[in-house]
Protein backbone atom coordinates (compact mmCIF):
# COMPACT_ATOMS: atom_id res chain seq x y z
CA UNK A 1 0.00 0.00 0.00
CA UNK A 2 1.42 3.38 -0.98
CA UNK A 3 2.38 5.52 2.01
CA UNK A 4 0.28 8.67 2.42
CA UNK A 5 2.14 11.86 1.59
CA UNK A 6 2.71 14.45 4.29
CA UNK A 7 1.93 17.96 3.03
CA UNK A 8 2.41 21.35 4.71
CA UNK A 9 -0.60 22.81 6.50
CA UNK A 10 -1.74 26.24 5.31
CA UNK A 11 -4.58 28.63 6.09
CA UNK A 12 -6.13 30.61 3.24
CA UNK A 13 -6.33 34.39 3.61
CA UNK A 14 -7.74 36.43 0.72
CA UNK A 15 -6.23 34.07 -1.82
CA UNK A 16 -2.90 33.77 0.00
CA UNK A 17 -1.49 30.55 1.45
CA UNK A 18 -0.07 31.31 4.92
CA UNK A 19 0.96 29.55 8.13
CA UNK A 20 -1.61 29.69 10.91
CA UNK A 21 0.39 32.09 13.10
CA UNK A 22 -0.58 35.02 10.83
CA UNK A 23 -3.42 36.83 12.69
CA UNK A 24 -6.34 37.21 10.20
CA UNK A 25 -6.99 40.79 11.30
CA UNK A 26 -3.37 41.76 10.66
CA UNK A 27 -3.37 40.11 7.23
CA UNK A 28 -6.47 42.07 6.29
CA UNK A 29 -5.15 45.39 7.61
CA UNK A 30 -1.81 44.76 5.91
CA UNK A 31 -3.51 44.16 2.57
CA UNK A 32 -5.53 47.34 3.04
CA UNK A 33 -2.54 49.50 3.94
CA UNK A 34 -2.15 52.61 1.75
CA UNK A 35 1.45 53.36 0.89
CA UNK A 36 2.62 56.79 2.00
CA UNK A 37 5.19 59.14 0.54
CA UNK A 38 8.65 58.03 1.57
CA UNK A 39 7.69 54.47 2.46
CA UNK A 40 10.38 51.94 1.60
CA UNK A 41 9.23 48.38 0.99
CA UNK A 42 11.69 45.50 1.30
CA UNK A 43 10.05 42.78 -0.78
CA UNK A 44 11.26 39.20 -0.96
CA UNK A 45 9.82 35.76 -1.34
CA UNK A 46 10.44 33.74 1.86
CA UNK A 47 14.00 32.40 2.25
CA UNK A 48 15.46 34.81 -0.31
CA UNK A 49 17.73 36.73 2.05
CA UNK A 50 15.25 38.91 3.94
CA UNK A 51 17.15 38.97 7.24
CA UNK A 52 20.47 39.56 5.45
CA UNK A 53 19.15 42.59 3.57
CA UNK A 54 17.49 43.92 6.73
CA UNK A 55 20.86 43.75 8.47
CA UNK A 56 22.60 45.57 5.60
CA UNK A 57 20.00 48.35 5.55
CA UNK A 58 20.03 48.73 9.32
CA UNK A 59 23.82 49.19 9.42
CA UNK A 60 23.72 51.66 6.51
CA UNK A 61 20.95 53.75 8.02
CA UNK A 62 22.39 53.67 11.54
CA UNK A 63 25.89 54.76 10.49
CA UNK A 64 27.54 51.45 11.22
CA UNK A 65 25.52 50.26 14.22
CA UNK A 66 23.76 46.90 14.14
CA UNK A 67 20.55 45.82 15.93
CA UNK A 68 21.19 45.17 19.62
CA UNK A 69 18.31 42.71 20.03
CA UNK A 70 15.33 41.13 18.29
CA UNK A 71 13.02 43.96 19.32
CA UNK A 72 15.24 46.49 17.50
CA UNK A 73 15.11 44.43 14.32
CA UNK A 74 11.36 43.75 14.40
CA UNK A 75 10.58 47.40 15.10
CA UNK A 76 12.83 48.65 12.29
CA UNK A 77 11.43 46.24 9.68
CA UNK A 78 7.81 45.28 10.48
CA UNK A 79 6.45 42.43 8.34
CA UNK A 80 3.32 44.00 6.85
CA UNK A 81 1.08 40.94 6.53
CA UNK A 82 2.10 39.49 9.92
CA UNK A 83 2.02 42.66 12.02
CA UNK A 84 -0.61 44.71 10.21
CA UNK A 85 -0.82 48.39 9.39
CA UNK A 86 -0.69 49.51 13.03
CA UNK A 87 2.86 48.19 13.51
CA UNK A 88 3.86 49.85 10.24
CA UNK A 89 2.49 53.21 11.39
CA UNK A 90 4.56 52.93 14.57
CA UNK A 91 7.81 52.10 12.76
CA UNK A 92 10.67 54.62 13.12
CA UNK A 93 11.68 56.86 10.24
CA UNK A 94 12.81 56.16 7.60
CA UNK A 95 10.03 53.59 7.53
CA UNK A 96 11.08 50.30 5.94
CA UNK A 97 8.27 47.80 5.54
CA UNK A 98 9.08 44.15 4.98
CA UNK A 99 6.72 42.03 2.89
CA UNK A 100 6.55 38.74 1.01
CA UNK A 101 3.47 39.83 -0.95
CA UNK A 102 3.20 39.57 -4.75
CA UNK A 103 2.99 42.85 -6.66
CA UNK A 104 -0.80 42.76 -7.05
CA UNK A 105 -1.35 42.39 -3.30
CA UNK A 106 0.93 45.11 -1.98
CA UNK A 107 0.22 48.81 -1.51
CA UNK A 108 1.45 50.76 -4.54
CA UNK A 109 2.49 54.39 -4.76
CA UNK A 110 4.80 56.20 -7.18
CA UNK A 111 6.18 58.09 -4.18
CA UNK A 112 7.13 54.93 -2.31
CA UNK A 113 10.21 52.85 -3.07
CA UNK A 114 10.39 49.09 -3.49
CA UNK A 115 13.53 46.98 -3.05
CA UNK A 116 12.88 43.56 -4.56
CA UNK A 117 15.36 40.83 -3.63
CA UNK A 118 15.27 37.63 -5.72
CA UNK A 119 17.21 34.39 -5.35
CA UNK A 120 17.93 31.22 -7.32
CA UNK A 121 14.84 28.97 -6.95
CA UNK A 122 16.98 25.91 -6.22
CA UNK A 123 18.39 27.53 -3.09
CA UNK A 124 14.99 28.91 -2.13
CA UNK A 125 13.38 25.49 -2.42
CA UNK A 126 16.06 23.82 -0.30
CA UNK A 127 15.87 26.49 2.42
CA UNK A 128 12.06 26.52 2.47
CA UNK A 129 11.95 22.75 2.80
CA UNK A 130 14.17 22.87 5.91
CA UNK A 131 12.15 25.78 7.31
CA UNK A 132 8.78 24.09 6.88
CA UNK A 133 10.03 20.86 8.45
CA UNK A 134 11.22 22.86 11.45
CA UNK A 135 8.30 25.22 12.13
CA UNK A 136 5.51 23.40 14.03
CA UNK A 137 2.73 25.47 12.42
CA UNK A 138 3.28 23.71 9.09
CA UNK A 139 2.83 20.21 10.59
CA UNK A 140 5.46 19.03 8.11
CA UNK A 141 8.19 17.58 10.33
CA UNK A 142 7.98 14.24 8.50
CA UNK A 143 7.65 15.77 5.03
CA UNK A 144 9.79 14.56 2.13
CA UNK A 145 11.82 16.75 -0.21
CA UNK A 146 10.38 15.08 -3.31
CA UNK A 147 6.85 15.99 -2.23
CA UNK A 148 7.84 19.54 -1.35
CA UNK A 149 9.63 19.96 -4.67
CA UNK A 150 6.41 19.08 -6.51
CA UNK A 151 4.51 21.68 -4.50
CA UNK A 152 7.21 24.30 -5.01
CA UNK A 153 7.37 23.79 -8.78
CA UNK A 154 3.59 24.08 -9.00
CA UNK A 155 3.34 27.25 -6.91
CA UNK A 156 1.46 25.38 -4.18
CA UNK A 157 3.51 26.72 -1.26
CA UNK A 158 3.49 29.93 0.81
CA UNK A 159 1.70 33.07 -0.45
CA UNK A 160 1.02 32.48 -4.17
CA UNK A 161 4.18 30.45 -4.79
CA UNK A 162 7.72 31.42 -5.79
CA UNK A 163 7.26 31.66 -9.55
CA UNK A 164 4.00 33.61 -9.37
CA UNK A 165 5.69 36.02 -6.97
CA UNK A 166 8.71 36.42 -9.25
CA UNK A 167 6.59 36.99 -12.36
CA UNK A 168 4.43 39.61 -10.66
CA UNK A 169 7.43 41.73 -9.69
CA UNK A 170 9.53 41.03 -12.78
CA UNK A 171 7.00 42.90 -14.92
CA UNK A 172 7.83 46.04 -12.90
CA UNK A 173 11.58 45.65 -12.46
CA UNK A 174 12.27 48.68 -14.67
CA UNK A 175 9.87 50.99 -12.83
CA UNK A 176 11.79 54.05 -11.54
CA UNK A 177 10.78 53.38 -7.93
CA UNK A 178 11.75 49.68 -8.01
CA UNK A 179 15.28 48.46 -7.21
CA UNK A 180 15.74 44.93 -8.54
CA UNK A 181 18.36 43.08 -6.52
CA UNK A 182 19.80 39.61 -7.13
CA UNK A 183 20.90 37.69 -4.04
CA UNK A 184 23.79 36.14 -5.96
CA UNK A 185 25.00 39.52 -7.27
CA UNK A 186 24.84 41.01 -3.78
CA UNK A 187 26.94 38.11 -2.55
CA UNK A 188 29.60 38.25 -5.28
CA UNK A 189 29.81 42.03 -5.76
CA UNK A 190 28.86 43.39 -2.37
CA UNK A 191 30.37 46.87 -2.37
CA UNK A 192 29.21 47.95 -5.82
CA UNK A 193 25.72 46.58 -5.18
CA UNK A 194 25.38 48.27 -1.79
CA UNK A 195 26.56 51.56 -3.28
CA UNK A 196 23.86 51.31 -5.97
CA UNK A 197 21.25 50.48 -3.34
CA UNK A 198 22.37 53.41 -1.21
CA UNK A 199 22.08 55.74 -4.19
CA UNK A 200 18.55 54.45 -4.90
CA UNK A 201 17.56 55.22 -1.32
CA UNK A 202 19.29 58.59 -1.32
CA UNK A 203 21.54 57.79 1.64
CA UNK A 204 24.95 58.24 0.00
CA UNK A 205 25.95 60.59 2.81
CA UNK A 206 25.88 57.70 5.23
CA UNK A 207 27.98 55.56 2.94
CA UNK A 208 30.60 58.03 1.84
CA UNK A 209 31.18 60.28 4.84
CA UNK A 210 33.64 57.69 6.02
CA UNK A 211 34.87 54.37 4.74
CA UNK A 212 34.08 52.91 8.16
CA UNK A 213 30.33 52.69 7.44
CA UNK A 214 30.74 50.50 4.37
CA UNK A 215 33.39 48.47 6.15
CA UNK A 216 31.06 47.91 9.09
CA UNK A 217 28.18 47.12 6.77
CA UNK A 218 30.24 44.41 5.11
CA UNK A 219 31.49 43.09 8.42
CA UNK A 220 28.17 43.10 10.28
CA UNK A 221 26.18 41.50 7.46
CA UNK A 222 28.71 38.69 7.00
CA UNK A 223 27.64 35.13 7.74
CA UNK A 224 30.09 34.67 10.66
CA UNK A 225 28.93 37.90 12.32
CA UNK A 226 25.23 37.17 11.91
CA UNK A 227 25.68 33.61 13.14
CA UNK A 228 27.33 34.84 16.31
CA UNK A 229 25.23 37.98 16.93
CA UNK A 230 21.89 37.78 15.11
CA UNK A 231 21.29 34.10 15.82
CA UNK A 232 22.06 34.73 19.47
CA UNK A 233 19.47 37.46 20.04
CA UNK A 234 16.87 35.68 17.90
CA UNK A 235 17.29 32.59 20.07
CA UNK A 236 17.01 34.74 23.18
CA UNK A 237 13.73 36.08 21.78
CA UNK A 238 12.38 32.59 21.12
CA UNK A 239 13.25 31.47 24.65
CA UNK A 240 11.36 34.34 26.32
CA UNK A 241 8.46 32.76 28.27
CA UNK A 242 5.15 33.48 26.57
CA UNK A 243 3.70 35.02 29.73
CA UNK A 244 6.57 37.52 29.92
CA UNK A 245 6.39 38.44 26.25
CA UNK A 246 2.63 39.04 26.41
CA UNK A 247 3.13 42.27 28.35
CA UNK A 248 6.17 43.48 26.42
CA UNK A 249 5.13 46.54 24.41
CA UNK A 250 8.26 46.39 22.25
CA UNK A 251 6.72 43.58 20.21
CA UNK A 252 3.62 43.79 18.01
CA UNK A 253 0.73 41.35 18.37
CA UNK A 254 1.77 39.69 15.11
CA UNK A 255 5.27 38.99 16.41
CA UNK A 256 3.77 37.65 19.63
CA UNK A 257 1.53 35.34 17.60
CA UNK A 258 4.56 33.99 15.76
CA UNK A 259 6.39 33.59 19.09
CA UNK A 260 3.47 31.65 20.57
CA UNK A 261 3.45 29.27 17.60
CA UNK A 262 7.02 28.18 18.31
CA UNK A 263 6.64 27.85 22.08
CA UNK A 264 6.23 24.11 21.92
CA UNK A 265 8.39 21.20 22.99
CA UNK A 266 11.19 20.19 20.65
CA UNK A 267 11.08 23.18 18.32
CA UNK A 268 14.25 24.91 19.51
CA UNK A 269 16.15 21.62 19.58
CA UNK A 270 14.99 20.86 16.05
CA UNK A 271 16.00 24.31 14.87
CA UNK A 272 19.43 23.88 16.48
CA UNK A 273 19.88 20.53 14.74
CA UNK A 274 19.00 22.01 11.36
CA UNK A 275 21.44 24.86 11.88
CA UNK A 276 24.17 22.46 12.97
CA UNK A 277 23.59 20.25 9.94
CA UNK A 278 23.59 23.24 7.60
CA UNK A 279 26.85 24.64 8.90
CA UNK A 280 28.95 21.47 9.11
CA UNK A 281 28.08 19.35 6.10
CA UNK A 282 30.27 19.98 3.04
CA UNK A 283 28.47 22.00 0.39
CA UNK A 284 29.84 21.58 -3.16
CA UNK A 285 27.84 24.64 -4.25
CA UNK A 286 29.39 26.99 -1.71
CA UNK A 287 31.92 29.39 -3.19
CA UNK A 288 34.25 31.78 -1.37
CA UNK A 289 32.94 35.27 -0.78
CA UNK A 290 35.13 37.88 -2.47
CA UNK A 291 34.89 41.65 -2.75
CA UNK A 292 35.80 43.52 -5.91
CA UNK A 293 38.19 46.45 -5.48
CA UNK A 294 38.32 48.08 -8.92
CA UNK A 295 38.69 44.71 -10.60
CA UNK A 296 41.00 43.25 -7.93
CA UNK A 297 39.43 40.38 -5.99
CA UNK A 298 40.01 40.23 -2.21
CA UNK A 299 38.34 38.99 0.96
CA UNK A 300 36.05 41.38 2.82
CA UNK A 301 38.68 41.83 5.55
CA UNK A 302 40.44 44.44 3.41
CA UNK A 303 39.66 48.14 3.65
CA UNK A 304 39.21 50.18 0.47
CA UNK A 305 40.97 53.27 1.77
CA UNK A 306 43.96 51.36 3.10
CA UNK A 307 44.26 49.40 -0.14
CA UNK A 308 44.28 52.62 -2.15
CA UNK A 309 46.98 54.05 0.10
CA UNK A 310 49.04 50.92 -0.55
CA UNK A 311 48.66 51.27 -4.30
CA UNK A 312 49.75 54.91 -4.14
CA UNK A 313 52.76 54.27 -1.89
CA UNK A 314 56.12 55.61 -3.06
CA UNK A 315 58.81 53.14 -1.90
CA UNK A 316 61.75 54.37 0.14
CA UNK A 317 65.33 53.45 -0.66
CA UNK A 318 65.52 51.25 2.46
CA UNK A 319 62.27 49.36 1.77
CA UNK A 320 62.51 45.58 1.37
CA UNK A 321 59.38 43.78 0.16
CA UNK A 322 58.61 40.07 0.43
CA UNK A 323 56.16 39.35 -2.37
CA UNK A 324 54.39 36.07 -3.11
CA UNK A 325 51.15 34.69 -4.40
CA UNK A 326 49.19 33.65 -1.27
CA UNK A 327 50.38 30.51 0.55
CA UNK A 328 53.74 30.42 -1.20
CA UNK A 329 56.09 31.01 1.73
CA UNK A 330 55.42 34.63 2.65
CA UNK A 331 55.47 34.19 6.44
CA UNK A 332 58.53 31.94 6.22
CA UNK A 333 60.65 34.49 4.34
CA UNK A 334 59.34 37.33 6.51
CA UNK A 335 60.70 35.48 9.52
CA UNK A 336 64.03 34.70 7.89
CA UNK A 337 64.52 38.39 7.13
CA UNK A 338 63.29 39.44 10.59
CA UNK A 339 65.77 37.07 12.23
CA UNK A 340 68.62 38.30 10.03
CA UNK A 341 67.81 41.92 10.87
CA UNK A 342 67.40 41.22 14.61
CA UNK A 343 70.52 39.23 15.52
CA UNK A 344 68.73 35.89 15.27
CA UNK A 345 66.14 36.88 17.90
CA UNK A 346 62.55 35.91 17.14
CA UNK A 347 59.68 38.43 17.46
CA UNK A 348 58.72 39.00 21.09
CA UNK A 349 54.99 38.72 20.31
CA UNK A 350 52.40 38.92 17.53
CA UNK A 351 52.20 42.71 17.64
CA UNK A 352 55.97 43.03 17.24
CA UNK A 353 55.90 40.85 14.13
CA UNK A 354 52.84 42.51 12.56
CA UNK A 355 54.08 46.07 13.22
CA UNK A 356 57.59 45.49 11.96
CA UNK A 357 56.75 43.23 9.03
CA UNK A 358 53.43 44.81 7.94
CA UNK A 359 51.10 43.51 5.25
CA UNK A 360 51.01 46.44 2.81
CA UNK A 361 47.56 46.03 1.25
CA UNK A 362 45.92 45.01 4.54
CA UNK A 363 47.31 47.70 6.85
CA UNK A 364 48.08 50.56 4.45
CA UNK A 365 50.99 52.98 4.46
CA UNK A 366 50.45 54.08 8.06
CA UNK A 367 52.08 50.90 9.32
CA UNK A 368 55.08 51.46 7.06
CA UNK A 369 55.68 54.84 8.61
CA UNK A 370 55.81 53.39 12.13
CA UNK A 371 57.69 50.14 11.45
CA UNK A 372 61.18 49.54 12.80
CA UNK A 373 63.88 49.72 10.15
CA UNK A 374 65.53 47.84 8.63
CA UNK A 375 62.40 45.73 8.25
CA UNK A 376 60.33 43.71 5.82
CA UNK A 377 57.07 44.67 4.08
CA UNK A 378 54.73 41.86 3.03
CA UNK A 379 52.66 41.98 -0.17
CA UNK A 380 50.69 39.75 -2.52
CA UNK A 381 50.45 42.39 -5.26
CA UNK A 382 51.14 41.27 -8.83
CA UNK A 383 54.04 43.06 -10.48
CA UNK A 384 51.67 45.29 -12.47
CA UNK A 385 50.15 46.73 -9.26
CA UNK A 386 53.20 46.74 -7.00
CA UNK A 387 54.69 50.11 -6.01
CA UNK A 388 58.11 49.88 -7.66
CA UNK A 389 61.37 51.75 -7.20
CA UNK A 390 64.85 50.90 -8.50
CA UNK A 391 66.20 51.78 -5.05
CA UNK A 392 63.91 49.45 -3.06
CA UNK A 393 64.45 45.68 -2.87
CA UNK A 394 61.98 42.91 -3.70
CA UNK A 395 62.19 39.24 -2.69
CA UNK A 396 59.75 37.12 -4.70
CA UNK A 397 59.01 33.51 -3.72
CA UNK A 398 57.31 31.09 -6.11
CA UNK A 399 55.78 27.80 -4.97
CA UNK A 400 54.43 25.04 -7.18
CA UNK A 401 50.69 25.43 -7.86
CA UNK A 402 49.81 21.94 -6.59
CA UNK A 403 50.91 22.70 -3.04
CA UNK A 404 49.76 26.30 -3.37
CA UNK A 405 46.14 25.38 -4.16
CA UNK A 406 46.13 22.82 -1.33
CA UNK A 407 47.34 25.30 1.28
CA UNK A 408 45.19 28.11 -0.14
CA UNK A 409 42.09 25.90 0.23
CA UNK A 410 42.66 25.48 3.98
CA UNK A 411 43.40 29.18 4.35
CA UNK A 412 40.15 30.14 2.58
CA UNK A 413 38.12 27.55 4.46
CA UNK A 414 39.53 28.66 7.81
CA UNK A 415 39.08 32.44 7.63
CA UNK A 416 35.42 33.43 8.35
CA UNK A 417 35.47 36.38 5.95
CA UNK A 418 35.42 34.02 2.98
CA UNK A 419 32.18 32.34 4.18
CA UNK A 420 33.58 29.06 2.84
CA UNK A 421 33.55 26.90 5.97
CA UNK A 422 31.52 24.20 4.20
CA UNK A 423 33.32 24.54 0.88
CA UNK A 424 34.94 21.54 -0.79
CA UNK A 425 38.42 21.13 -2.19
CA UNK A 426 36.93 20.20 -5.57
CA UNK A 427 35.09 23.53 -5.78
CA UNK A 428 38.12 25.53 -4.70
CA UNK A 429 40.37 23.66 -7.13
CA UNK A 430 38.09 24.66 -10.01
CA UNK A 431 38.12 28.30 -8.89
CA UNK A 432 41.91 28.25 -8.62
CA UNK A 433 42.36 26.74 -12.08
CA UNK A 434 40.01 29.36 -13.52
CA UNK A 435 42.07 32.15 -11.94
CA UNK A 436 39.10 33.34 -9.87
CA UNK A 437 40.54 33.31 -6.34
CA UNK A 438 41.50 36.45 -4.46
CA UNK A 439 44.70 38.18 -5.57
CA UNK A 440 44.09 37.07 -9.14
CA UNK A 441 45.34 34.27 -11.33
CA UNK A 442 48.30 32.27 -9.98
CA UNK A 443 49.99 31.92 -13.37
CA UNK A 444 49.64 35.60 -14.23
CA UNK A 445 51.14 36.44 -10.84
CA UNK A 446 54.27 34.26 -11.07
CA UNK A 447 54.89 35.13 -14.73
CA UNK A 448 54.59 38.85 -14.02
CA UNK A 449 57.42 38.68 -11.50
CA UNK A 450 59.43 36.04 -13.39
CA UNK A 451 59.86 38.42 -16.32
CA UNK A 452 61.81 40.76 -13.99
CA UNK A 453 63.82 38.09 -12.13
CA UNK A 454 67.18 39.32 -13.44
CA UNK A 455 66.77 42.92 -12.34
CA UNK A 456 69.39 43.82 -9.71
CA UNK A 457 66.87 44.79 -7.02
CA UNK A 458 64.77 41.60 -7.34
CA UNK A 459 65.66 38.26 -5.74
CA UNK A 460 63.59 35.45 -7.28
CA UNK A 461 63.41 32.31 -5.11
CA UNK A 462 61.79 28.90 -5.47
CA UNK A 463 60.07 27.55 -2.37
CA UNK A 464 61.15 23.99 -3.21
CA UNK A 465 64.83 24.99 -3.48
CA UNK A 466 64.58 26.73 -0.12
CA UNK A 467 63.13 23.62 1.54
CA UNK A 468 65.89 21.47 0.07
CA UNK A 469 68.72 23.84 1.00
CA UNK A 470 67.67 26.12 3.88
CA UNK A 471 71.21 27.19 4.84
CA UNK A 472 72.11 28.27 1.32
CA UNK A 473 68.77 30.06 0.99
CA UNK A 474 69.28 32.00 4.22
CA UNK A 475 72.74 33.07 3.07
CA UNK A 476 71.38 34.11 -0.33
CA UNK A 477 68.68 36.24 1.31
CA UNK A 478 71.21 37.75 3.71
CA UNK A 479 73.54 38.70 0.87
CA UNK A 480 70.64 40.35 -0.96
CA UNK A 481 69.73 42.31 2.17
CA UNK A 482 73.31 43.47 2.54
CA UNK A 483 76.79 41.97 2.34
CA UNK A 484 77.53 42.62 6.05
CA UNK A 485 74.64 40.31 7.06
CA UNK A 486 75.99 37.55 4.83
CA UNK A 487 79.52 37.93 6.17
CA UNK A 488 78.39 37.91 9.79
CA UNK A 489 76.34 34.75 9.31
CA UNK A 490 79.42 32.98 7.99
CA UNK A 491 81.53 34.24 10.88
CA UNK A 492 79.04 33.78 13.75
CA UNK A 493 77.83 30.17 14.01
CA UNK A 494 75.28 30.88 16.77
CA UNK A 495 73.75 33.73 14.74
CA UNK A 496 73.29 31.45 11.72
CA UNK A 497 72.04 28.61 13.92
CA UNK A 498 69.35 30.82 15.48
CA UNK A 499 68.17 32.10 12.10
CA UNK A 500 67.85 28.52 10.84
CA UNK A 501 66.26 27.19 14.03
CA UNK A 502 63.64 29.92 14.48
CA UNK A 503 62.72 29.97 10.78
CA UNK A 504 62.18 26.21 10.73
CA UNK A 505 58.53 25.27 10.18
CA UNK A 506 58.27 23.29 13.43
CA UNK A 507 59.42 26.31 15.46
CA UNK A 508 57.26 28.77 13.51
CA UNK A 509 54.16 26.63 14.02
CA UNK A 510 54.62 27.02 17.73
CA UNK A 511 55.71 30.59 18.30
CA UNK A 512 54.22 32.31 15.22
CA UNK A 513 50.77 30.73 15.29
CA UNK A 514 50.50 31.02 19.07
CA UNK A 515 51.67 34.64 19.24
CA UNK A 516 49.27 35.73 16.50
CA UNK A 517 46.34 33.89 18.13
CA UNK A 518 47.12 35.65 21.41
CA UNK A 519 47.26 39.05 19.72
CA UNK A 520 44.00 38.69 17.81
CA UNK A 521 42.05 36.95 20.59
CA UNK A 522 42.60 39.69 23.18
CA UNK A 523 41.24 43.25 23.09
CA UNK A 524 43.81 45.93 22.37
CA UNK A 525 45.19 47.44 25.54
CA UNK A 526 45.02 51.14 26.34
CA UNK A 527 48.28 52.79 25.47
CA UNK A 528 49.36 50.18 22.92
CA UNK A 529 50.81 51.86 19.86
CA UNK A 530 48.90 50.13 17.08
CA UNK A 531 48.62 51.79 13.64
CA UNK A 532 45.12 52.38 12.24
CA UNK A 533 45.34 49.66 9.60
CA UNK A 534 46.45 47.10 12.15
CA UNK A 535 43.65 48.19 14.49
CA UNK A 536 41.09 47.50 11.75
CA UNK A 537 42.75 44.16 10.97
CA UNK A 538 42.66 43.27 14.68
CA UNK A 539 38.99 44.22 15.01
CA UNK A 540 37.91 42.16 12.00
CA UNK A 541 39.82 39.13 13.24
CA UNK A 542 38.89 39.58 16.90
CA UNK A 543 35.16 39.85 16.10
CA UNK A 544 35.29 36.82 13.78
CA UNK A 545 37.81 34.34 15.23
CA UNK A 546 39.58 32.20 12.66
CA UNK A 547 40.61 28.56 12.68
CA UNK A 548 43.19 29.13 9.95
CA UNK A 549 46.92 29.19 10.67
CA UNK A 550 49.51 31.28 8.86
CA UNK A 551 51.91 28.34 9.21
CA UNK A 552 50.22 24.98 8.48
CA UNK A 553 52.47 22.20 7.14
CA UNK A 554 55.06 24.03 5.08
CA UNK A 555 56.11 20.95 3.12
CA UNK A 556 56.59 19.98 -0.51
CA UNK A 557 54.15 17.30 -1.65
CA UNK A 558 51.05 17.80 0.52
CA UNK A 559 49.12 17.98 -2.76
CA UNK A 560 49.55 14.21 -3.18
CA UNK A 561 46.90 13.54 -0.53
CA UNK A 562 44.44 16.04 -2.01
CA UNK A 563 44.60 16.11 -5.82
CA UNK A 564 42.85 13.30 -7.67
CA UNK A 565 44.60 11.89 -10.77
CA UNK A 566 42.19 13.94 -12.90
CA UNK A 567 43.00 17.12 -10.97
CA UNK A 568 46.72 16.47 -11.26
CA UNK A 569 46.44 15.94 -15.03
CA UNK A 570 44.38 19.11 -15.40
CA UNK A 571 46.86 21.23 -13.46
CA UNK A 572 49.89 19.78 -15.23
CA UNK A 573 48.32 20.57 -18.60
CA UNK A 574 47.83 24.14 -17.41
CA UNK A 575 51.43 24.30 -16.17
CA UNK A 576 52.79 23.20 -19.55
CA UNK A 577 50.41 25.56 -21.34
CA UNK A 578 51.13 28.67 -19.27
CA UNK A 579 54.76 28.16 -18.21
CA UNK A 580 56.34 26.76 -21.36
CA UNK A 581 59.83 28.13 -21.94
CA UNK A 582 60.46 29.00 -18.28
CA UNK A 583 62.53 27.28 -15.59
CA UNK A 584 59.53 26.30 -13.44
CA UNK A 585 58.94 22.82 -14.85
CA UNK A 586 62.61 21.86 -14.46
CA UNK A 587 62.67 23.08 -10.87
CA UNK A 588 59.52 21.18 -9.97
CA UNK A 589 60.71 18.01 -11.69
CA UNK A 590 63.90 18.21 -9.67
CA UNK A 591 61.85 18.21 -6.47
CA UNK A 592 59.35 15.49 -7.45
CA UNK A 593 56.40 17.79 -8.04
CA UNK A 594 56.02 16.69 -11.67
Amino acid sequence: MEEERVLPFYESYSGLRLANFYPPYNVTSGLQYKAKDGDIFLVTYPQCGTLWLQQILYVLLQNGSSPKDAASLFRAFPLLELEGSEAVEDAPSPRIITSHLPYDFIAQSPRAKYIVLVRDPRDVCACMFRRLRTYPAYEFSEGQLSDFLDLFCNDAVDYRGYFAHLRSWCDHRDDPNVFWLNYEELHSNFQATVKSLSSFLGIEHNLFKGRIVLKKCQEKSSVPYMKSKTNKYMEEFLYIPFEKLAGDTRFSEGVKSFHASVQCSGFLDAMSNVRCMATTEPDPNQRPYYVDFDGYRLSCAFDTGLLRSALEYKPRADDVFVVTYPKCGTTWVQHIAYLIYNDGQKPKDGLDFLKNSPFLEMTGVGCLESMKRPGIIKSHFPYSMMPMSPEAKYIYVCRNPKDCVTSFFYHTKGFPGYEFTRGTFSTFFDIFCEGQTDFGDYFDHVLGWYEHRDEPNILFLHYEDMKAEPRESVLKIAKFLGQPYHDRLLQDASYLENVLRYSDVSAMKQYTNDSLVQFFSKPLQAGEEVPEGLQLFHKATHDNPSEAKLVRKGIVGDWKTHLTPEMNDRLERKIHERLAGTEFVDVWKRHGVM
